[in-house]
């Protein structure tokens, strides 16, 4: 692949043809060889073109699938489950924010109020909530937002503050301020 200003040109040996990448595609392709994963490749392009995480997935998975019908792009997980056969593939949760959900913050040190124009669901907000909800723009794991969260309070025991946090996403799961997405994880067993 050969990169320039408005985008790039991919050599497909096998089908000895060029394809012409736009500069999205060409950012998306050399993030993949950098070793990024799609998620962390759709957070990027959510936040760059300031679109919701979801619509930044469905874009990435649509890109990949037609640089696939190209020749471009290889499916290799699939692959490589395929040849090690000692792979086992568990789901991993990770919690992002609801990118629908309208925040109303008056001062941050006293919380937020929350609208979810899906549900017509208020839901007001400590500023741990806050932080929370504002530390899931991106995709996290349960333990990742649990250390995160217990930074700020050092002198609680770890169990407490994920016993709160687990109330606190829970509630915030049923209310569909937060969503859940399931990431394929690939482990040796």
């Amino acid at each position: 692949m050969e990169t320039f200003e408005e985008g790039a040109l991919a050599l497909v040996i096998r089908g000895r043809q060029l394809v012409e990448l736009n500069q999205v595609a060409a950012d998306i392709i050399c993030r993949m060889e950098e070793g990024n994963g799609l998620l962390d490749i759709s957070a990027s392009l959510a936040r760059c073109h300031e679109i919701s995480l979801e619509q930044a997935s469905q874009d990435v998975l649509s890109l990949c699938k037609e640089l696939e019908s190209t020749g471009v792009l290889e499916s290799q997980p699939d692959i490589q489950l395929e040849e090690n056969s000692n792979m086992e593939t568990n789901l991993l949760s990770q919690y992002t924010k609801n990118p629908e959900v309208v925040l109303r913050e008056e001062d941050p040190d006293e919380g937020a109020l929350l609208f979810n124009p899906d549900t017509a669901g208020v839901k007001v907000l400590n500023s741990t909530g806050l932080f929370i909800w504002q530390y899931c723009e991106i995709a996290h794991t349960f333990d990742e937002i649990v250390k995160e969260v217990q930074k700020g309070f050092d002198e609680v025991p770890i169990d407490s503050v994920a016993k709160d946090v687990r109330e606190f996403v829970d509630g915030m799961i049923d209310g569909g301020f937060i969503g859940i997405l399931e990431i394929r994880e690939d482990k040796p067993s």
